[in-house]
């Protein structure tokens, strides 16, 4: 987290220093393109929980595999476009993706294992601009769309897949910038579903041996580069 707020600051003094954005530029560069990251902070949280619940030990310990390591993920990558209309609407869609892992060893052999799952959203989203300087733009946003999940159970040798809804808001955004190049900084949250696996005790690999969990104020913190043209 502490990493994420000093590249933020780091983004944004730079881009504020170097460049100023005039009325003019808005109206000669319509369409932004831009590519960023975002904490997955909540998600780590309540996955972690669930995965180290104790009836989920219980049974890990009963079985031929024990969990080990923790959780990883690579945090929120994601990329969007957005089309300018007026000076405080613009209008575009975000492609989002996370990946998240942990493992497992044998008992016996050591051999390690993996259960892991991987998101991919699509989010159509709304800009509404509500200051605008030379260098700094503020904003907020939000959009609805679809988020696909993999389960890839290593450990009960299945995969499953789904589709749900996500919702996105970004209650403050901070974009600074000249005419092309310009850094922002968001703060909202994203409502997305986790799939967290559910353990059968006669070990029967088969579909829907989970359960869905919503996870609130997902993407808390976004910092991202862009271009517009």
């Amino acid at each position: 987290m502490k990493k994420l707020i000093t590249l933020t600051a780091i983004i944004l003094c730079t881009f504020g220093a170097l460049f100023a954005e005039t009325a003019e530029n808005r109206k000669e560069n319509p369409h932004e393109i831009r590519i960023g990251i975002a904490d997955s902070y909540m998600e780590a949280c309540m996955e972690n929980s669930a995965i180290n619940a104790p009836n989920f030990k219980n049974e890990i310990a009963e079985g031929p595999f024990y969990k080990y390591g923790n959780l990883n993920h690579t945090g929120h990558i994601f990329i969007e476009y957005q089309h300018r209309i007026n000076s405080w609407f613009s209008a575009g869609i975000n492609a989002d993706y996370l990946h998240s892992w942990y493992h497992l060893r044998h008992n016996k052999t050591q051999n390690v294992i993996t259960n892991s799952n991987f998101k991919i959203s699509l989010i159509p989203t709304l800009r509404f601009t509500y200051f605008h300087h030379k260098m700094v733009d503020l904003y907020s946003s939000f959009g609805i769309g679809l988020n696909y999940t993999y389960y890839n159970s290593q450990e009960y040798r299945y995969i499953d897949q789904i589709i749900s809804g996500i919702f996105d808001v970004s209650l403050l955004g901070i974009s600074v910038g000249k005419n092309h190049w310009f850094g922002t900084f968001e703060l909202g949250g994203t409502t997305s579903i986790a799939i967290i696996p559910l353990i059968v005790k006669d070990g029967s690999p088969r579909k829907g041996r989970h359960e869905f969990m919503p996870i609130p104020f997902a993407r808390l913190l976004r910092i991202s580069v862009g271009y517009r043209f």
